[in-house]
């Protein structure tokens, strides 16, 4: 099947899928918590593929949690990091592989202390596993 242009959609295809199955996957979406990031990392790594996934719990492990010795940044500030996703649609789609934007806002917590927010555009490319969507890279602009 050849690849897709902008604006033409497979017939009977559910394009919007990968856009849906994106979200839990996303910096703080569901909350990254300082008091439960194990289960925070393993939530968000379900939602990745292969390479991405081995790098993202790597980098979350070495620059999140760090180590008993040295706590890395979330644990010493007790961050507490919120997304919400205002809007997401798929950029591009052919069988197998879609590009979707996602535009996730952020407040970031810090020992209780003041919400700063920030507003994050997002390319999430993503691959089907079987009867699913994973994240196969995330680049923010």
């Amino acid at each position: 099947m050849p690849a897709l242009q902008r604006g033409e959609l497979p017939v009977g295809a559910d394009v919007a899928r990968p856009a849906r199955t994106a979200g839990p996957a996303l910096p703080g979406n569901p909350p990254d918590d300082y008091r439960h990031l194990p289960a925070d990392r393993d939530q968000a790594a379900r939602f990745r593929n292969g390479k991405y996934k081995r790098e993202y719990t790597t980098t979350f492990n070495k620059l999140v949690m760090g180590t008993t010795a040295n706590p890395g940044p979330a644990l010493q500030t007790k961050a507490v990091v919120k997304g919400t996703v205002v809007n997401i649609g798929v950029v591009d789609a052919e069988p197998g592989v879609a590009k979707v934007i996602v535009f996730l806002d952020q407040a970031t917590v810090k020992g209780g202390g003041t919400p700063k927010f920030s507003l994050n555009r997002l390319t999430v490319s993503m691959v089907k596993a079987g009867n699913t969507w994973l994240v196969d890279k995330i680049d923010s602009y």
